[in-house]
């Protein structure tokens, strides 16, 4: 319904921040002429090229147990420590749920990740992947 009075106030919860860590699992990589190549990195940078079919994608995983309910979380974030990004471009890292799992240090048909691009950046190792999510609390 659209009318004119103003919105209820929105009704501020109190959140606690909780921590899913995440493990670096490979880099798969696609070649120039979009053909997945059988080579694997455990450490890799990551990169697409946004003319080029050329595409590093780093595998990510992770248990998620005791996963609170959708309703439950107010904000999730991915966590990433990344180093030498390059200033001058925009850098656009996406996250995709897969469509199918991976194995450990075996090629993957980039077919089941998301197709956005992000230029360059570096992983570091001495830092872990997270998720960090506010979980309202009860």
């Amino acid at each position: 319904m659209i009318g004119i009075a103003k919105p209820p106030k929105r009704v501020v919860r109190l959140t606690v921040t909780r921590e899913l860590p995440l493990e670096l699992s490979h880099v798969v990589w696609r070649d120039n002429e979009g053909k997945m190549r059988d080579e694997v990195w455990k450490d890799h940078f990551i990169k697409t090229l946004p003319r080029s079919a050329e595409a590093w994608v780093m595998l990510v995983g992770g248990q998620m147990k005791n996963l609170p309910g959708p309703r439950d979380i107010a904000e999730a974030r991915l966590c990433i420590p990344i180093i030498n990004a390059i200033p001058q471009a925009p850098t656009v890292i996406g996250g995709a749920l897969l469509t199918k799992p991976f194995d450990s240090m075996r090629p993957y048909e980039l077919k089941n990740v998301d197709d956005g691009w992000t230029t360059r950046i570096d992983i570091t190792q001495d830092k872990p992947i997270y998720i960090e999510l506010d979980v309202y609390r009860k």
